[in-house]
Formats: C-alpha cells, sequence, structure tokens
C-alpha cells in the first residue's frame, strides 16, 4: 500500500520515533502500519489524525499525552515547524504541529519541501536527524514487529507421571503373589441397585442371613423407607381431612418418626416381616 502521509507528516513521524525510541519503543511499528485521518489547520497549529492498524498488538507501555521536540524546516517558513506525538495507553493517536505563530493556511504543506529535520535538547542545542539515513532502520526496530514475525511456540505437552501404575501392579504381582478379588455377584432387587449407585458395588450386605427370620441390611433400610413414607403420608392426611394445625401435626408425626425409626423399633418391625415372609 502507498505511503498516504504527506512527506512532512513522514519526516515529522520518523524524527519522533527516532527521538522517542526509550520512551516508546514501539512507536516506529505503529507508523509503519497506520494511516492518516483527519487533517485540521487553524493559523500558526495543524493536527493529523493517525489510524493504527486494528489488528496490531497494543504495546506494552502506558504511555500518555504529547511527547517530542522534533523540528522540521520547510522551504515555504522562515522559522521550523515543532512537532509533537500524541498518545493514549502508548497507541498514536494524532501528531501535531506549531509554526511558531506563523499562518499555515496558505502554505502548501503536501509537496516535498522538507528541507531539515532536528529535535532540541533540554539546553536548546539542535540534534540533527538524518532521514535518509535511519528511517527504514528505525521501521525495522520495532519489538511488536519482531514479536509478530515469530509468534510463540506451542505449549509443551503436560509432563507424564514418574511412575508407571500398571508396572507397579506387576512388580507387586511379582513379590506378594497374584491377588485374589471378591467376584461379587450383580445387584438383583431395585434396593440393591439403588445401593450400588449410591454406595458403591458390594456396599450393601448380599450374602444369605444366618437366620430366616433374622433381617438383613436390606430389610432395615427398607423399613425405614416405608416408616418415612408412612409418616408423610399421616402428615398428608391429618392436615387435609382434620383440622389439627399444620404445626401440631408436624410435631406430632416427627415424634412418631423418630420413634420409629430407632434401631430397636426398626429391627423389631423387620423381623415381623421376615417371619411373615417365612
Amino acid at each position: 500500500m502507498r505511503d498516504a502521509f504527506t512527506p512532512l507528516e513522514r519526516a515529522a513521524l520518523d524524527g519522533l520515533a527516532w527521538e522517542l525510541s526509550a520512551v516508546a519503543p514501539d512507536l516506529a511499528g505503529q507508523i509503519a502500519e497506520s494511516l492518516p485521518g483527519q487533517r485540521r489547520v487553524q493559523g500558526p497549529v495543524f493536527l493529523t489524525e493517525t489510524i493504527v492498524d486494528r489488528r496490531r498488538p497494543n504495546p506494552p507501555e502506558t504511555t500518555h499525552g504529547r511527547l517530542g521536540t522534533i523540528h522540521v524546516q520547510i522551504d515555504h517558513l522562515e522559522h521550523p515547524i515543532a512537532f509533537q506525538a500524541e498518545f493514549v495507553n502508548g497507541r498514536l493517536i494524532a501528531l501535531h504541529g506549531d509554526a511558531y505563530g506563523q499562518d499555515l493556511s496558505r502554505v502548501t504543506l503536501t509537496g516535498d519541501v522538507v528541507d531539515q529535520v532536528f529535535a532540541l535538547r533540554p539546553d536548546g542545542r539542535p540534534v540533527p536527524y538524518d532521514l535518509r539515513d535511519r528511517a527504514e532502520a528505525i521501521r525495522e526496530s520495532s519489538p511488536l514487529r519482531k514479536l509478530q514475525a515469530n509468534p510463540d511456540p506451542p505449549p509443551a505437552p503436560p509432563p507424564q507421571p514418574a511412575y508407571d501404575p500398571p508396572a507397579l501392579d506387576s512388580a507387586f504381582d511379582a513379590l506378594l503373589g497374584k491377588r485374589k478379588t471378591k467376584a461379587l455377584r450383580p445387584p438383583q432387587t431395585p434396593l440393591e441397585v439403588a445401593g450400588a449407585l449410591v454406595f458403591g458395588p458390594g456396599a450393601l450386605p448380599q450374602g444369605p442371613p444366618l437366620h430366616p427370620t433374622e433381617p438383613t441390611a436390606e430389610d432395615l433400610t427398607s423399613v425405614r423407607i416405608g416408616v418415612v413414607v408412612l409418616c408423610i403420608l399421616v402428615f398428608g392426611a391429618l392436615t387435609l381431612a382434620t383440622d389439627i394445625p399444620v404445626v401440631v401435626a408436624g410435631i406430632l408425626v416427627f415424634w412418631i418418626a423418630r420413634l420409629a425409626l430407632k434401631k430397636s423399633a426398626v429391627e423389631t418391625i423387620a423381623r415381623a416381616l421376615s417371619a411373615r415372609r417365612a
């Protein structure tokens, strides 16, 4: 793409990139990837907005305000024009020019009119800048340009564990002998299926009871579930079919459930049910 900045703007921008390389090292790269926006001339001052490529990453430095002491001498004016770069969060947004009271409204600023470029030291002494020898070198020295040309390497694979579980199992088997695991029969009843899902396989005892009338853990669990369901039904009946207040009915059902869910009561009910089935 052809550079749309005028020779005057380009000379000022290149000079500012050279002067501000310590505080805004990415400025040269931004200039190389930007275009001019709106231009405004008002008496001795003018402003050129800069549009930096949106795809360019934001610079790491957070420079703010207007910086620079670059001066450009053109053949139409008696005195040089002072230039400054305006930054917001390190990003170039405008080029400011001040002709020290000289009227720029009648001067042609778009031709090849650059005679000399220099910066000012704190003591006021000029430091000349050679556009022909250093402009391209400064543009290519932008740290972000190098970063774009060499993207980050792909992330390293996750570290592998320092041990191999199958190998350790084989070693233990060789030292201690083949370990035997107890085979569990698959759950048969709905209660066993629920116990396997909640507590894991083998959580509920699955062998035959010692005595036909002796309740198993499954029987005890079934009795507890039945007591809770029965108490809920009693509470619903008391609140819907009678005039007993809900609070009183709740307290009454709570105490009944508490007594019925005691271990001795649950075992007695389970034995009775087992004997009836036998």
